[in-house]
């Protein structure tokens, strides 16, 4: 019972965390002006604006993220996957959804960016935490355990060959 309170609290810590993260990182991006070099790098101005925007978004996104999928990591163990989606999902749900309704009768370059940004919320925390659970850990159990399961794929590989 202790273990799911903790698990509960956890990810409520790490939602109302990745809203206060992501807000900040999105509005820092969103309040950055082009920079001149990237201005010249398009051969139309608006094209340069509006990839800079994209652009900026999608990095503040993955950066806001990172930490997140950190925390998520050490907190959840073997389960940081699934809790991550589930907390990018109510993320979404809080975030995303209420401003769905007036981009939907909106052009359809605004629809198009909603898309993005709507994948890019939902994609860059379980893709981190996926990530980091692929670096080796420092965990002696866990370096064991995995150690013991390639030992055992080994020696079936070659009785397998013989």
């Amino acid at each position: 019972m202790r273990q799911v309170a903790f698990l509960v609290a956890a990810a409520s810590g790490l939602v109302v965390f990745h809203l206060f993260t992501l807000t900040y990182a999105v509005t820092y991006a969103a309040i950055t002006v082009t920079p001149t070099w990237w201005l010249g790098l398009f051969a139309a101005q608006r094209i340069a604006h509006l990839s800079w925007v994209v652009g900026s978004h999608a990095l503040a996104v993955l950066i806001a993220s990172l930490p997140i999928a950190v925390l998520a990591t050490v907190a959840f163990g073997r389960v940081a996957v699934p809790a991550a989606v589930a907390i990018a999902t109510v993320v979404f749900l809080t975030i995303e959804v209420p401003v769905l309704g007036n981009v939907l009768h909106s052009s359809t370059l605004q629809r198009e960016v909603m898309a993005l940004e709507v994948i890019e919320v939902l994609v860059s925390l379980p893709l981190s935490v996926w990530l980091l659970r692929l670096l080796p850990s420092n965990y002696e159990l866990e370096r064991t355990i995995k150690w013991r399961r390639h030992l055992r794929r080994d020696r079936a590989a070659a009785q397998g060959e013989r």
